[in-house]
C-alpha cells in the first residue's frame, strides 16, 4: 500500500498470486518428503506424505491471516466479515421499528467465503455474483500512439464490484489515505466514516503511531484474537500432534517405554498393573532441542526444546545426548544439572519451575555440550537403550540442511 503504492485491484492479485506461491512451495516440499519416503522402507510416515498436499485458500476455514505488524493489523476473512455482521446487527435493532422486512441471518464463515476470488458485489441490488462487470470495448478513433492516454478497459457502469476490494481493500486504503494525507481538523470527522473515532490528543500523533491506534480502533482490538483463532483451528495441540513428530524424528523402536510415553503426550506412564489396577509412575523424560539463543550478557546459551515426555523441573540430573550420540558410541552424552526453566514470550521471558508434555522452554545449564541441537533424557540408568531425537538430514554432513531441519522442528 505505501511501498508499492498498488491500487486496490492490483493489490488483490499481489495477494492472490502470493498465496499460489505458498501453495507452490507446500506442493513441492511435500512431494520431496513423498519421494524420501519412497527411498526409505522404514519410513513409517510415508503412506501420509504420499496424500495430496494441504491447500491453503483464504475462504476456507481461516487458514490465511493479512496482517501488518509495522501497523499493528491482522485478520482473516472471517474475522473481516464479523465485523460487517456486528455493525449490521446493530443498525437491525435500531431499524427494527421502521422495518418489517424479515433479515436473513448470515455467518462469518458463509459471508468471509464470498470476499475472496470471483466473487464481485452489486451495490445497486445488494447481492453476489459471479459475473464481473461489463467492459466498455475501445472505439479505433480513440486509439493512440500515446500509452497514457490510452485506457484498455472502462467499466460501462459502476456495477459489481469485487468483493475483496470492496468490503476489505478500500476501508483500509481509505484509512492509510486519511491519516497520512488529512489535516488534524478533518481527521476526526472523515474517520467516523469507517467507525474509527480518534481523541484531540490522538490526532497530533506522528503517522505511525496514528495509524497504530486509527488500525486498532477499526479492528475493534481483534487483532490479536484472528490470529490466536487461525493458531487454534489449524495447529493441532502437543497430544494430537505427538504421534506424527515422534514417529517422524525419534530414531529409536517405537514399542519401547519412552516411546509409547511421548506417544502419550502425558507426564505419567499411566502403566497396567495386576487385575483392573494401573500403576501410575512418572514417564521418563525426553526434551528435543532445536536452537540455542544467547543471554543478553552473551555469556550463556539457552537452549529451546520441546518437551516430549516426562517433566524437566529446576535442579534436576539430566543427561544430554548430542547430535554424534549412539548406543554404541555414547562419547558425545554428558551429565548437566538444569539451573533455570523458562517459557518465552516474544522478547521476554517467565520463570516456572517446571514444564511438562507438550511446552517449548528455554533451559539454563546445559548448554555446555550442544553445538546446534540435542536430546535431553534423565541420568543414565541404562545407556544401552538410549536413542535421541533425529533430523531428516542426519545422515547428510551439510550443516545448512542441519539448521533448516531444526527450524522446521
Amino acid at each position: 500500500i505505501l511501498e508499492l503504492k498498488l491500487p486496490p485491484t492490483d493489490a488483490y492479485f499481489k495477494l492472490a498470486h502470493v498465496v499460489d506461491e505458498v501453495n507452490a512451495a507446500i506442493e513441492r516440499a511435500w512431494d520431496a518428503s513423498a519421494a524420501r519416503a519412497a527411498a526409505d522402507d522404514d519410513d513409517v510416515t510415508g503412506s501420509r506424505r504420499r496424500d495430496a498436499p494441504p491447500v491453503l485458500d483464504p475462504r476456507k476455514g481461516n487458514s490465511v491471516c493479512f496482517a501488518s505488524a509495522l501497523h499493528g493489523w491482522c485478520f482473516t476473512l472471517e474475522s473481516f466479515a464479523k465485523m460487517y455482521l456486528d455493525d449490521a446487527a446493530v443498525t437491525k435493532k435500531s431499524a427494527a421499528s421502521s422495518s418489517s422486512a424479515k433479515a436473513r441471518t448470515v455467518s462469518p464463515a458463509a459471508f468471509g467465503a464470498r470476499l475472496w476470488g470471483d466473487a464481485y458485489f452489486d451495490d445497486r441490488t445488494r447481492r453476489f455474483v459471479k459475473d464481473p462487470p461489463p467492459v466498455a470495448p475501445k472505439h479505433d478513433d480513440e486509439a493512440s500512439d500515446d500509452d497514457d492516454d490510452d485506457e484498455d478497459e472502462i467499466p460501462l457502469t459502476s456495477g459489481p464490484r469485487r468483493s475483496f476490494v470492496y468490503f476489505v481493500l478500500e476501508p483500509i486504503y481509505k484509512i492509510y489515505a486519511q491519516v497520512l494525507g488529512e489535516e488534524p481538523s478533518r481527521l476526526a470527522a472523515t474517520m467516523r466514516s469507517v467507525g474509527v473515532r480518534l481523541r484531540r490528543d490522538e490526532l497530533t500523533l506522528d503517522p505511525k503511531p496514528l495509524l497504530k491506534v486509527a488500525f486498532a480502533r477499526f479492528f475493534r482490538e481483534r487483532t490479536t484474537a484472528a490470529l490466536v483463532d487461525v493458531i487454534s483451528r489449524r495447529v493441532p495441540s502437543p497430544a494430537q500432534g505427538a504421534r506424527s513428530k515422534v514417529e517422524q524424528w525419534y530414531a529409536g523402536a517405537l514399542d519401547s517405554s519412552l516411546a509409547r510415553s511421548m506417544l502419550r503426550c502425558a507426564p505419567t506412564t499411566g502403566e497396567e498393573g495386576e487385575g483392573d489396577t494401573t500403576t501410575t509412575t512418572a514417564a521418563p523424560l525426553c526434551v528435543h532441542v532445536v536452537k540455542m539463543y544467547s543471554t543478553p550478557d552473551a555469556t550463556a546459551f539457552l537452549a529451546l526444546g520441546r518437551v516430549y515426555s516426562g517433566v524437566i523441573k529446576v535442579g534436576d540430573a539430566v543427561e544430554v545426548l548430542g547430535e554424534a550420540y549412539t548406543a554404541e558410541d555414547p562419547e558425545d552424552a554428558r551429565e548437566c544439572v538444569v539451573s533455570g526453566v523458562s517459557v518465552c514470550h516474544g522478547r521476554h521471558r517467565t520463570p516456572v519451575r517446571r514444564a511438562g508434555p507438550g511446552m517449548l522452554v528455554l533451559l539454563d545449564g546445559v548448554d555446555a555440550s550442544i553445538q546446534k541441537t540435542a536430546t535431553i533424557v534423565d541420568a543414565p540408568a541404562d545407556r544401552a537403550r538410549r536413542r535421541r531425537m533425529r533430523f531428516a538430514d542426519d545422515d547428510d554432513d551439510d550443516d545448512d540442511a542441519a539448521d533448516d531441519d531444526a527450524a522446521a522442528t
